[in-house]
C-alpha cells in the first residue's frame, strides 16, 4: 500500500467511522478441506468440520492486502494473529496499539456502545470482501464440498484466489452482479 492508498484509506475509514487512522480490516474466515491424514484433529474447528483459519486484511477496496491461509481450522483467530498494521478487527483478536476493536458488552447507550456501531460500520468492508471472494470462486465457498487436497495445497489454492481476485477489482472484470448482490444484502441488515 503506498502513501496515496493509505491516506485515501484513511478517508474513507475516518468518513464511514469518524474514528481516525484505520487503514485496513483484519477478519478470519474458514476454508473447508478434507480430512487431512496427518494431525487431522489440528484442522477439526468449532463447528466440527475440517478447514483452514484463513485471516486476511483489506482495504477499503474490497483489495486483499495480505492473507495467511497456514493455520488449521482449531486455532482461533487471536493465534492466527501474527500481523503488526494498524487495522480494525472483532472482539476475536487481543487489544494490540495497532488493533482497534469494539468494546465488550458496552452499556446500552453508552459511548462504548456508539464506538461499536460506527466501527462496525466500517468493518463490514472485510465482511464483504471475504463474501466477494467465496462468491467469485466458489471452491471456497464450502457449501456441501470442500478442497480435496493436502493443507498446504488449499492454502497455495486461497493464496491464487486473492491474487485473481485483487486483479479482478483492480480492472473490474467479472463479478460486478456478485458485488452487486453482496451490497444489496448488506443494507439489507
Amino acid at each position: 500500500m503506498n502513501e496515496n492508498e493509505r491516506n485515501e484509506s484513511k478517508e474513507y475509514f475516518s468518513r464511514k467511522t469518524n474514528i481516525e487512522d484505520i487503514t485496513m480490516c483484519v477478519d478470519g474466515t474458514h476454508i473447508k478441506i478434507k480430512k487431512p491424514l496427518h494431525r487431522p484433529l489440528l484442522y477439526l474447528n468449532r463447528k466440527h468440520c475440517y478447514s483452514l483459519n484463513v485471516m486476511l486484511v483489506c482495504d477499503h477496496k474490497y483489495r486483499i492486502r495480505a492473507i495467511n491461509a497456514r493455520f488449521p481450522g482449531s486455532n482461533h483467530d487471536a493465534h492466527v494473529w501474527k500481523v503488526k498494521l494498524f487495522v480494525t478487527g472483532d472482539a476475536g483478536y487481543p487489544s494490540e496499539p495497532w488493533l482497534i476493536r469494539p468494546h465488550r458488552n458496552p452499556g446500552r447507550g453508552s459511548e462504548e456502545a456508539s464506538f461499536n456501531t460506527l466501527l462496525s460500520s466500517g468493518r463490514i468492508i472485510v465482511e464483504m470482501t471475504i463474501a466477494i471472494l467465496k462468491s467469485r470462486f466458489r471452491c471456497l465457498n464450502g457449501g456441501d464440498g470442500c478442497l480435496n487436497y493436502t493443507p498446504k495445497k488449499c492454502a497455495a489454492i486461497i493464496n491464487v484466489c486473492r491474487a485473481l481476485h485483487n486483479v479482478c477489482i483492480e480492472h473490474n472484470i467479472e463479478g460486478q452482479q456478485v458485488f452487486d448482490d453482496i451490497m444489496l444484502s448488506a443494507q439489507a441488515t
